[in-house]
């Protein structure tokens, strides 16, 4: 039997940033906690209340995090448009219109009778 292969891994995003990782880390940190106190057999209402705050607030600020991040490499992508507009975002926007394979409906490739005839 052929062995098992793992599917490649995951390319990052480009407006990823250790800084991102650091709120990342810091969410789930809050999260854990705070499943981690509902889960107890004494629990306490007061203490759960302040670490669904702290959650919602770690969250919260991650996901700003991401939205800045996003416009700001945006920002910097119509940029380099300006300054270059056949560099790298031609080339992405290249990659992306690409089409994937032959139209639905389109001229039939060349040596192929139509149909009907």
């Amino acid at each position: 039997m052929p062995r098992v292969r793992h599917p490649p891994r995951r390319k990052g995003v480009y407006w990823w940033s250790p800084e991102l990782a650091d709120l990342r880390k810091a969410c789930i940190r809050a999260r854990r906690s705070y499943t981690h106190s509902r889960r107890r057999r004494i629990r306490d209402e007061e203490r759960e209340s302040q670490l669904y705050a702290a959650y919602n607030h770690a969250r919260a600020t991650l996901k700003l995090a991401i939205c800045r991040a996003k416009e700001a490499k945006r920002q910097e992508m119509v940029e380099g448009l300006e300054r270059d507009p056949w560099g790298r975002p031609y080339r992405a926007a290249l990659n992306k219109l690409r089409a994937q394979g032959p139209p639905p409906y389109g001229d039939p490739p060349a040596g192929l009778p139509l149909r009907g005839n």
